[in-house]
């Protein structure tokens, strides 16, 4: 059978450094194909070359058998669409609206609108492929996993107008999902590729991949390590493909220097968006976990920690009894830091150097008189850069040209070096590497052992059920579960987050 795609010897550099390098994939028709490897291991590259973002330096593609030439004039015609992690919705729009104007409906001069037409036809397509949405839902009611829905619904839209032959690529479709969002999304790859579609799914969970896909290919800087069926495949044998070492324990041990003094004591805190009243107490030297289904109150925490929301009932108390501040700058005084989900838009300054973002909270240790030294700043970061595997380790580069994983590193950095009492983490691992996830939780059990206190806001289950001492589990914005220690699996997270509550 000819397959949907053919990669042969495709190369790419940038000044000087190879990017992709002699690298062969194949994808079948009908076929689940993972993309893996570390940020910048030439994953990027290759889906902006498939998208005529980049030309090739050599190599061949051929779609469906048929020699492509890249970077084609019309990517409409390349039976490739991609949906990137960012899929690009306007939320005003419903969801036949965003679709549509993906196929130039509406846009062009001279032409009638024939909408009832277009959405029989965008309605059969959804049924076909069994999505759950209404059309004329407005984008922005709808859930993290049915916006994913819209984006894969779009592209597979644009490539029906082409003929039956599609490829669909999807970036990191589920980065930002909790479980069950996630396997909605896996749940319906599936489908798409059973439909007749290639389909190339990039993503940083491992297991995800191992669970879903027919087949997984790994980069490592520029080149592939392994290309196989899953079969018999383990996370470990990725992970050293994509590493070039086996990863012996891939989470570091949980916190064992517990302490018996409080470092934050929540009482009936409520928010007026979505949490309703929790109580409870974080200790020095552990790691808790909070996590449940989207929209149940646990993504309301690190914004009432880090007094970037206020509390319409309830108190938040520090070691001692000392109120929490209400206030960004009172809770960073108190020795409270956040590290927020969306690195890119609250965490760092992309148009600034990894040294400005760093030292962001130490401004007054390096500067004389109001004036900043940049020998200080530079005797200050480097280190820091070095002890935390930023790579490259170049404190003047520009943040927003790291990787996603060494972005968040260098977001970390800027908080550790202040030895925080309470860390809290939003998401902190999301749409990072292998590598850099290891690293990144190592960091975040080194503040536990020092003594401070970690929170932990992650839809990531597996993560949590390795990480943490405890785990929180919110419904309707109420503590429904807690699990402790070796108790805690993936799967009884994920059964307790699906669980109704019995009405009391």
């Amino acid at each position: 059978m000819v397959p949907a795609l053919r990669i042969e010897g495709l190369r790419k550099s940038f000044g000087g450094v190879c990017a992709l390098q002699d690298v062969d994939i194949e994808l079948g028709k009908g076929e689940l194909l993972g993309l893996l490897g570390q940020n910048g291991s030439g994953k990027s590259t290759l889906v902006k070359i498939l998208t005529s973002v980049y030309a090739p330096d050599r190599g061949e593609v051929y779609v469906f058998g048929q020699r492509t030439a890249l970077p084609a004039k019309d990517l409409k015609k390349t039976s490739i669409a991609v949906v990137h992690q960012d899929i690009g919705l306007e939320d005003t729009m419903s969801v036949f609206e965003n679709v549509e104007t993906a196929v130039d409906f509406g846009t062009l001069p001279l032409f009638p609108i024939r909408r009832k037409k277009e959405w029989a036809k965008l309605a059969e397509l959804r049924d076909e492929l069994r999505i759950d949405l209404d059309l004329d839902a407005k984008v922005s009611s709808l859930s993290p996993a049915k916006r994913t829905f819209v984006g894969v619904l779009r592209a597979m839209r644009m490539l029906r107008d082409q003929g039956p032959n599609t490829i669909l690529i999807m970036d990191e479709p589920t980065s930002s999902l909790a479980t069950p969002d996630a396997l909605q999304v896996t749940n319906l790859l599936r489908r798409v590729a059973d439909s007749g579609a290639g389909v190339m799914f990039i993503s940083h969970r491992l297991g995800e991949v191992l669970e879903v896909c027919d087949s997984i290919t790994v980069l490592k800087d520029g080149e592939v390590t392994l290309s196989q069926a899953t079969g018999d495949l383990t996370q470990s044998d990725i992970t050293q493909a994509m590493l070039g070492r086996r990863m012996d324990s891939f989470y570091p041990p949980r916190p064992s220097n517990l302490k018996s003094e409080p470092a934050l004591v929540l009482n009936d805190l409520a928010s007026a968006e979505r949490l309703n009243g929790i109580s409870l107490t974080v200790y020095r030297g552990e790691i808790v976990g909070f996590t449940g289904l989207t929209g149940m109150g646990q993504e309301d925490l690190p914004a009432l920690l880090s007094g970037q929301m206020s509390a319409t009932r309830g108190s938040v108390e520090l070691e001692n009894g000392v109120p929490l501040a209400q206030t960004p700058v009172g809770t960073i005084r108190q020795g409270v830091a956040l590290v927020p989900w969306n690195r890119a838009r609250d965490g760092g300054w992309l148009d600034a150097t990894a040294a400005e973002n760093i030292t962001l909270p130490i401004l007054r240790r390096i500067s004389r008189r109001g004036v900043i030294s940049t020998k200080r700043e530079g005797d200050h970061v480097t280190p820091l850069m070095t002890a935390l595997s930023v790579r490259p380790n170049d404190p003047r580069k520009r943040l927003g040209d790291f990787s996603g994983g060494n972005q968040q590193k260098v977001v970390m950095a800027k908080w550790l070096q202040t030895e925080p009492q309470v860390l809290v983490l939003d998401e902190p691992t999301q749409g990072v590497d292998a590598g850099a996830k290891h690293e990144i939780l190592t960091l975040i059990r080194g503040v536990a052992e020092r003594g401070g206190a970690v929170i932990m806001v992650s839809g990531d289950h597996e993560q949590l059920a390795h990480t943490c001492n405890r785990v929180f589990i919110l419904c309707d914005g109420r503590i429904v579960d807690e699990q402790i220690g070796d108790a805690m699996t993936e799967e009884s997270l994920i059964a307790a987050c699906n669980r109704v509550p019995s009405a009391e």
